[in-house]
């Protein structure tokens, strides 16, 4: 099914639930109208949220420049998962070198958010693909060799918030 093919009416309501980031609500919108598979209204509604709102991961020189401003040492660049009501990203962090809740040495400061889709992604029975783990590391790796410091991430291939910290490898 292609969007095109629906009603403008239907069209319409959907980007209106789209417009609010209320992706779930649209897949099961689409399901009430009928006509397709939930894998298939999943796959559309994904694909209509990103024609609306393109993700645009930041340039590294925007992030060289937000992590220059910091004012605490850069020890290293991070990317780590982690999850919020609309689903699993990826944050892009420098840890800087200065104590802070999680560890006595280190804290973090947040450079920049991964997103694509979200949690709705795990439910076609298919092992997703985490575009925002291979954009996160492709950005933590420049900006690490830009600023002669480590990059670091756990486990790019599947999201998980348990997972050693940069620090916990010191």
């Amino acid at each position: 099914m292609e969007w095109k093919a629906l009603p403008p009416d239907l069209r319409e309501r959907l980007d209106g639930e789209l417009r609010q980031s209320r992706v779930l609500p649209a897949v099961q919108l689409l399901l009430a109208a009928g006509g397709c598979h939930r894998d298939d209204a999943h796959r559309l509604i994904i694909d209509r949220f990103h024609e609306l709102y393109p993700p645009r991961p930041p340039a590294v020189p925007t992030l060289l420049r937000t992590a220059q401003s910091l004012r605490a040492p850069i020890a290293a660049i991070e990317a780590r998962w982690d999850a919020d009501g609309r689903g699993w990203h990826v944050l892009l962090v420098a840890v800087v070198e200065c104590p802070g809740p999680s560890h006595e040495r280190y804290s973090e400061s947040r450079l920049t958010t991964f997103r694509h889709g979200g949690d709705l992604r795990l439910f076609g029975g298919v092992v997703p693909a985490w575009p925002e783990a291979a954009e996160a590391t492709m950005a933590g790796q420049a900006l690490a060799r830009q600023l002669g410091v480590p990059f670091h991430f756990t486990h790019p291939a599947s999201p998980d918030t348990d997972l050693p910290r940069w620090w916990d490898t010191r």
